[in-house]
C-alpha cells in the first residue's frame, strides 16, 4: 500500500511518468550459408573490412544498429569461408591493415551501409490527465542500401562494386516513455525509446537477410577469380615490377 501511495504522489509531480515497462524486442540477426565449399577452393584470399555506416547518424551508435553491423561482420566472415575463399580479418578499416595483411591478400572487401530513418506524422498518442505528460507516436520510413566494394589489396584500387537497395519500409511506432508536457520534440529521444526500437526490429531483420542473400549471389567464386586476375597488373605496378 505504501508503494502504491508513493507512486501516486510521484505521478502527481511527474516523477513516475518516464518509467518504461515495455518488454524489449531483441532482433535475431542470423544467416546460414546455403552450402559450404572446401576451405580455399576459390583460390582467392579476401581481407574483410568490418561493415560500417557511411553516415554518422544519431542512431548508428545505438542498439539495435550496433548489433546489426557487428553481426553482419561475423556472418560475412562465415559466408566468405563457405564460398571457398580464404579470409583475413575482419579489420576496422583498410587503413588499419598492416603490410603483411595486404601482401597476403588478393582482394579487400568493404561493405558499407547507408540508411536513413525519416520520422513522419508525429503526434500525441496519449496525455496523462494529472501531470499533462505525453507519449508520442508516428511513422518511420527506413530507406538505404549496402555497397560491396572489392579493392586490390596493396594499393586500395577499386576493382568491383555492387549494391543492394534496402526499403523503403514504413513502420508505426509509439513511445514507451512519457515526456514532459512542455518538452520540445527531440528525435534523438525517439531513437533510444524501447517502443521505437521494438517497431524497427522486424524491418532490420528483413534488411539483414536481404543483404546476406544478395552477398552470397554477388560474391561468386568464378567472378572473383576474374577480378583477382584483373587486379594483377595493378599489383605488379605497385610492386615496381
Amino acid at each position: 500500500m505504501k508503494t502504491v501511495a508513493a507512486c501516486f504522489f510521484a505521478l502527481m509531480i511527474g516523477a513516475c511518468a518516464t518509467t518504461s515497462t515495455l518488454p524489449a524486442y531483441n532482433p535475431q540477426f542470423t544467416y546460414t550459408p546455403p552450402q559450404e565449399a572446401k576451405p580455399g577452393a576459390a583460390q582467392v584470399t579476401i581481407a574483410l573490412v568490418a561493415p560500417s555506416y557511411a553516415q554518422d547518424a544519431p542512431w548508428t551508435g545505438l542498439a539495435p544498429w550496433t548489433t546489426f553491423s557487428n553481426d553482419l561482420s561475423s556472418d560475412f566472415n562465415e559466408l566468405l569461408a563457405a564460398r571457398g575463399f580464404l579470409v583475413k580479418g575482419p579489420f576496422g578499416a583498410y587503413e588499419q591493415m598492416v603490410f603483411p595483411d595486404k601482401q597476403g591478400s588478393d582482394l579487400v572487401l568493404v561493405p558499407t551501409l547507408s540508411v536513413t530513418v525519416d520520422l513522419q506524422n508525429v503526434s500525441r498518442a496519449q496525455t496523462e490527465i494529472i501531470s499533462g505528460n505525453v507519449r508520442m507516436k508516428g511513422d518511420a520510413v527506413l530507406t538505404g542500401r549496402v555497397d560491396f566494394v572489392l579493392m586490390e589489396s596493396l594499393t586500395g584500387t577499386r576493382m568491383w562494386t555492387k549494391n543492394v537497395p534496402l526499403g523503403p519500409k514504413s513502420v508505426q511506432w509509439t513511445m514507451s516513455q512519457w515526456l514532459p508536457k512542455n518538452a520540445q520534440f527531440n528525435p534523438a529521444v525517439v531513437y533510444q525509446d524501447q517502443g521505437f526500437v521494438n517497431a524497427l526490429g522486424p524491418v532490420l531483420e528483413g534488411f539483414y537477410t536481404d543483404i546476406l542473400e544478395n552477398a552470397w549471389t554477388y560474391l561468386n567464386p568464378d567472378e572473383l577469380k576474374l577480378v583477382k586476375t584483373q587486379s594483377l597488373p595493378v599489383r605488379k605496378r605497385a610492386a615496381g615490377a
